[in-house]
């Protein structure tokens, strides 16, 4: 039986089999030498690796260009100063609080990073370079707004959302009552489902501004997709 082994490399099962085999022979028989290959001595079902598995292309990459996909991450970080008196906006939604977030739009702080998170998975620069806070057009804004068109950004570029996974600090008020009522709104103006939407919400245990609720931060991060 012909036992030697096939061109480029490539070890069929038969050949494995029978070396494996062989080599079992050869040590039974006392003609095995001491320095033997460990793999050699084996059990055939090792083999079946080298017959099951495809062999890989080359750099590892699909040639079906149908599979190629890009895959980016984003992360985006924001605070906002707390003043007495003003609407405080959060996830697209009003909440009851003596105090809100000060800024040149709404103020919605998780809008905010959302957006930065996104533009910053494309490649595209930051919220404050597409809406800057010196241009009054943008003055008391609905974040909502800046949010959609984001996201259409983002589609010219032929890009989708994957996921957004986002936390809020804030001492007070409690931000967890409201957070399915954010993702509903958040859902509705970037058009997605509200499970690619996670809104986490913790305290600072009463440390730093936001431990004195003087401030509110927020943090996000998201996948994007281009085919």
């Amino acid at each position: 039986m012909d036992t030697t082994v096939p061109s480029k490399g490539i070890i069929t099962h038969r050949h494995a089999l029978h070396s494996n085999r062989r080599c079992r022979n050869r040590i039974r028989a006392g003609k095995a030498k001491s320095d033997i290959p460990i793999i050699n001595l084996a059990p055939n079902w090792l083999f079946l690796p080298f017959v099951l598995l495809p062999r890989r292309q080359k750099y590892g990459h699909h040639t079906n260009s149908k599979m190629k996909l890009k895959i980016r991450t984003g992360f985006g970080y924001d605070v906002h100063q707390l003043q007495e008196g003003l609407d405080f906006w959060l996830g697209g939604i009003k909440i009851p609080h003596t105090h809100g977030a000060l800024g040149h739009s709404d103020a919605d702080v998780l809008i905010h990073v959302i957006c930065d998170a996104l533009l910053g998975a494309a490649n595209m620069r930051d919220i404050g370079f597409h809406f800057s806070d010196k241009d009054p057009k943008y003055k008391g804004i609905d974040s909502k707004i800046l949010l959609k068109e984001v996201v259409q950004l983002l589609a010219k570029e032929g890009y989708e959302i994957g996921n957004i996974d986002s936390t809020v600090c804030l001492q007070e008020p409690k931000v967890n009552p409201h957070i399915p009522t954010m993702k509903t709104c958040l859902a509705e103006v970037m058009g997605i489902p509200e499970e690619d939407i996670s809104i986490k919400a913790t305290t600072t245990e009463q440390l730093g501004f936001v431990g004195k609720k003087e401030g509110v931060a927020a943090y996000a991060t998201v996948l994007i997709v281009k085919e």
